[in-house]
Protein backbone atom coordinates (compact mmCIF):
# COMPACT_ATOMS: atom_id res chain seq x y z
CA UNK A 1 0.00 0.00 0.00
CA UNK A 2 1.28 3.45 -0.88
CA UNK A 3 -0.03 6.98 -0.58
CA UNK A 4 -0.38 9.41 -3.47
CA UNK A 5 -1.87 12.87 -3.89
CA UNK A 6 -5.33 13.21 -5.39
CA UNK A 7 -5.47 14.62 -8.88
CA UNK A 8 -8.02 17.35 -9.68
CA UNK A 9 -10.63 14.97 -11.11
CA UNK A 10 -10.52 12.76 -8.02
CA UNK A 11 -10.71 15.78 -5.73
CA UNK A 12 -13.77 17.09 -7.59
CA UNK A 13 -15.37 13.65 -7.36
CA UNK A 14 -14.77 13.66 -3.62
CA UNK A 15 -16.31 17.14 -3.36
CA UNK A 16 -19.43 16.00 -5.24
CA UNK A 17 -19.77 12.95 -2.99
CA UNK A 18 -21.63 14.72 -0.15
CA UNK A 19 -22.73 17.88 -1.90
CA UNK A 20 -26.41 16.88 -1.68
CA UNK A 21 -26.25 16.84 2.14
CA UNK A 22 -25.19 20.47 2.53
CA UNK A 23 -28.65 22.08 2.03
CA UNK A 24 -30.17 19.62 4.50
CA UNK A 25 -27.53 20.44 7.12
CA UNK A 26 -27.99 24.17 6.62
CA UNK A 27 -31.77 23.95 6.96
CA UNK A 28 -31.51 21.83 10.12
CA UNK A 29 -29.00 24.22 11.70
CA UNK A 30 -31.14 27.24 10.82
CA UNK A 31 -34.30 25.64 12.22
CA UNK A 32 -32.58 24.47 15.42
CA UNK A 33 -31.08 27.88 16.17
CA UNK A 34 -34.29 29.71 15.35
CA UNK A 35 -36.34 27.34 17.48
CA UNK A 36 -33.89 27.62 20.37
CA UNK A 37 -33.99 31.40 20.23
CA UNK A 38 -37.79 31.57 20.05
CA UNK A 39 -38.26 29.00 22.82
CA UNK A 40 -35.79 30.76 25.09
CA UNK A 41 -37.54 34.11 24.64
CA UNK A 42 -41.21 33.10 24.55
CA UNK A 43 -41.65 30.00 26.67
CA UNK A 44 -38.83 29.97 29.18
CA UNK A 45 -39.37 33.67 29.87
CA UNK A 46 -35.74 34.60 29.87
CA UNK A 47 -35.71 38.33 30.32
CA UNK A 48 -32.07 38.82 29.51
CA UNK A 49 -31.54 38.75 25.72
CA UNK A 50 -27.85 37.99 26.19
CA UNK A 51 -28.65 34.69 27.90
CA UNK A 52 -30.97 33.65 25.07
CA UNK A 53 -28.30 34.51 22.49
CA UNK A 54 -25.70 32.48 24.39
CA UNK A 55 -28.12 29.55 24.57
CA UNK A 56 -28.76 29.86 20.82
CA UNK A 57 -25.04 29.84 20.04
CA UNK A 58 -24.58 26.84 22.30
CA UNK A 59 -27.17 24.88 20.32
CA UNK A 60 -25.59 26.07 17.08
CA UNK A 61 -22.18 24.83 18.22
CA UNK A 62 -23.65 21.49 19.24
CA UNK A 63 -25.24 21.11 15.80
CA UNK A 64 -21.96 21.94 14.08
CA UNK A 65 -20.10 19.51 16.34
CA UNK A 66 -22.58 16.76 15.46
CA UNK A 67 -22.17 17.44 11.72
CA UNK A 68 -18.39 17.45 12.07
CA UNK A 69 -18.31 14.12 13.91
CA UNK A 70 -20.58 12.53 11.28
CA UNK A 71 -18.30 13.73 8.45
CA UNK A 72 -14.87 13.67 10.08
CA UNK A 73 -13.26 11.15 7.70
CA UNK A 74 -14.73 12.90 4.65
CA UNK A 75 -13.44 16.31 5.79
CA UNK A 76 -10.03 14.78 6.54
CA UNK A 77 -9.87 13.45 2.96
CA UNK A 78 -10.73 16.87 1.55
CA UNK A 79 -8.10 18.58 3.67
CA UNK A 80 -5.20 16.15 3.17
CA UNK A 81 -5.86 15.39 -0.54
CA UNK A 82 -4.27 11.95 -0.23
CA UNK A 83 -5.33 8.56 -1.53
CA UNK A 84 -4.31 4.99 -0.76
CA UNK A 85 -3.22 2.66 -3.51
CA UNK A 86 -3.57 -1.05 -2.80
CA UNK A 87 -1.74 -3.50 -5.05
CA UNK A 88 -2.48 -7.19 -4.67
CA UNK A 89 -4.19 -10.31 -5.89
CA UNK A 90 -7.94 -10.86 -5.96
CA UNK A 91 -8.40 -13.58 -3.35
CA UNK A 92 -12.18 -13.84 -3.36
CA UNK A 93 -15.27 -12.43 -5.08
CA UNK A 94 -18.82 -12.52 -3.78
CA UNK A 95 -22.19 -10.83 -4.05
CA UNK A 96 -23.77 -9.96 -0.71
CA UNK A 97 -26.97 -7.93 -0.28
CA UNK A 98 -26.77 -6.86 -3.95
CA UNK A 99 -23.25 -5.45 -3.39
CA UNK A 100 -20.33 -6.70 -5.42
CA UNK A 101 -17.40 -7.41 -3.09
CA UNK A 102 -13.82 -8.28 -3.96
CA UNK A 103 -11.19 -9.32 -1.45
CA UNK A 104 -7.69 -8.10 -2.27
CA UNK A 105 -5.10 -9.45 0.16
CA UNK A 106 -7.51 -9.31 3.10
CA UNK A 107 -9.10 -5.94 2.24
CA UNK A 108 -12.75 -5.92 1.12
CA UNK A 109 -13.83 -3.42 -1.53
CA UNK A 110 -17.31 -2.69 -2.87
CA UNK A 111 -17.14 -2.33 -6.66
CA UNK A 112 -19.66 -1.91 -9.46
CA UNK A 113 -20.86 -4.87 -11.52
CA UNK A 114 -18.64 -4.12 -14.55
CA UNK A 115 -15.46 -4.24 -12.47
CA UNK A 116 -16.72 -7.31 -10.61
CA UNK A 117 -17.34 -9.29 -13.80
CA UNK A 118 -14.05 -8.20 -15.43
CA UNK A 119 -11.92 -9.47 -12.54
CA UNK A 120 -11.09 -13.10 -11.85
CA UNK A 121 -9.69 -14.72 -8.74
CA UNK A 122 -5.91 -14.49 -8.92
CA UNK A 123 -5.81 -11.29 -11.00
CA UNK A 124 -3.31 -8.65 -9.94
CA UNK A 125 -5.09 -5.31 -9.35
CA UNK A 126 -4.33 -1.78 -8.27
CA UNK A 127 -7.10 -0.09 -6.25
CA UNK A 128 -7.21 3.66 -5.57
CA UNK A 129 -9.31 4.78 -2.56
CA UNK A 130 -9.54 7.91 -0.45
CA UNK A 131 -7.46 7.76 2.69
CA UNK A 132 -10.04 7.80 5.50
CA UNK A 133 -13.53 7.53 4.00
CA UNK A 134 -12.50 4.67 1.66
CA UNK A 135 -14.27 6.11 -1.38
CA UNK A 136 -13.26 4.01 -4.40
CA UNK A 137 -11.81 6.02 -7.28
CA UNK A 138 -10.64 3.33 -9.68
CA UNK A 139 -9.64 -0.29 -10.04
CA UNK A 140 -6.91 -1.15 -12.54
CA UNK A 141 -6.21 -4.69 -13.69
CA UNK A 142 -2.44 -5.16 -13.94
CA UNK A 143 -0.62 -7.61 -16.18
CA UNK A 144 0.44 -10.72 -14.30
CA UNK A 145 4.21 -10.90 -14.32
Amino acid sequence: MKYLSLNNDEYKELLRLKRHQLPFYLIVILLMTLATYLISIKFIFIEDVLVSIVLTFLVLNLCLLFIYTKNRSYLHDLQKRKKRVYVGLVANKKIKDSKYLINVDGNLFIVNDDVYHNLNIGDRVEIHTSEKSKHLFKVLKLDNQ
